[in-house]
């Protein structure tokens, strides 16, 4: 692990205050402390990762270049996605319903979307997630 952080008693390798915002921010699909503490208290190495875009799909593509565990590792995974827009379209979810079919059948996704008006034409996805060691 390369930049471990402290959240909530639990060691997490990433950017802790992307959970601090999404567990303080109310969402269209809100997620709260125990969505996320579900997930790191799971057995294994803990991560939070971003990524950006101008599409969904770009977004969710820059935070999965961020993973550095295998995708067949993840045990328990909050998606957390960021727009500008409270009408998001939701064929604009494809994407992440593409990706999540690429993991274990039995992997445990919680996803949550905001809306904040600063993010412009863009959009953010942040995963949350624990794998085996």
């Amino acid at each position: 692990m390369e930049n471990v952080s402290i959240w909530s008693c639990f060691n997490v390798n990433g950017d802790v205050t992307e959970i601090e915002a999404i567990v303080s921010t109310p969402g269209l699909i809100a997620l709260d402390r125990d969505d996320i503490v579900s997930v790191l208290e799971a057995e294994g190495e803990s991560f939070v990762v971003t990524g950006t875009g101008f599409t969904l799909n770009a977004a969710l593509d820059s935070a999965l270049a961020n993973v550095h565990v295998k995708r067949e590792t993840i045990t328990d995974l909050v998606i957390a996605v960021w727009c500008n827009d409270t009408k998001v379209q939701m064929t604009a979810f494809g994407a992440i319903s593409e990706f999540t079919s690429t993991l274990a059948p039995e992997i445990n996704v919680t996803w949550g979307v905001f809306s904040d008006a600063s993010f412009g034409g863009k959009y953010k996805v942040v995963l949350i997630g624990t794998a085996k060691s």
